[in-house]
């Protein structure tokens, strides 16, 4: 039955497909096992298909849209087991401080690229979480996180220290090595462009 579900969906015309072929055909994917993050994937690609057709005027309207994607669903943390195995197949890679702190610490995105070589103390081996990099509009903007909890000071393991100076060293040799084609990092602050000694 499912089968036949699948092979429906597969060939039938975007004029012939009706919502409910499309839950089904998202409810099978979820119950394969593919992840919420990527059903959605899904349904945003059948929902542009028939925007498209619309505005083609091969559709009378989107169906896609009345359909509701499923929940993405709460990302599983990965265990110890699993981080030690990440972080050895990363070893040597030109962004392995990068991988290591993300996991290490569970820092958003924005925060890692954040980071500017001033914010580490390796004395202390304390890391300070100051500004967040987001992208708007094609400018890197440099700004203070959202909440005062997120401005914060986290120890650093002997793991992330050792990381970070081997990434600075990279970095270093990699400055040398451009010379004058090296360019540091532009970024928006308060609307005005400065240049940031950016970690990573």
């Amino acid at each position: 039955m499912q089968e036949a579900h699948r092979s429906r969906l597969r060939h039938t015309t975007l004029n012939k497909l009706d919502p409910q072929a499309i839950r089904r055909f998202l409810s099978q994917k979820i119950e394969s096992g593919l992840s919420g993050r990527s059903v959605q994937f899904l349904h945003a690609i059948i929902r542009k298909s028939h925007a498209d057709a619309l505005i083609d005027g091969l559709v009378v309207r989107n169906v896609a849209s009345l359909v509701t994607a499923p929940r993405a669903g709460p990302v599983e943390p990965l265990c110890p087991d699993q981080v030690r195995q990440f972080v050895a197949s990363v070893a040597g890679d030109r962004n392995e401080a990068l991988y290591t702190i993300a996991v290490g610490i569970g820092l958003p995105q924005g925060e890692c690229f954040g980071l500017q070589w001033s914010d580490i103390d390796f004395e202390a081996r304390t890391l300070h979480f100051r500004h967040g990099l987001t992208r708007d509009k094609g400018k890197v903007l440099m700004d203070k996180p959202k909440t005062r909890k997120a401005v914060r000071s986290v120890s650093l393991s002997t793991v992330d220290v050792a990381a970070l100076q081997a990434h600075w060293q990279r970095q270093e040799v990699e400055r040398e090595f451009a010379g004058d084609r090296w360019k540091d990092a532009k970024v928006m602050h308060h609307g005005i462009e400065i240049t940031a000694d950016l970690v990573f």
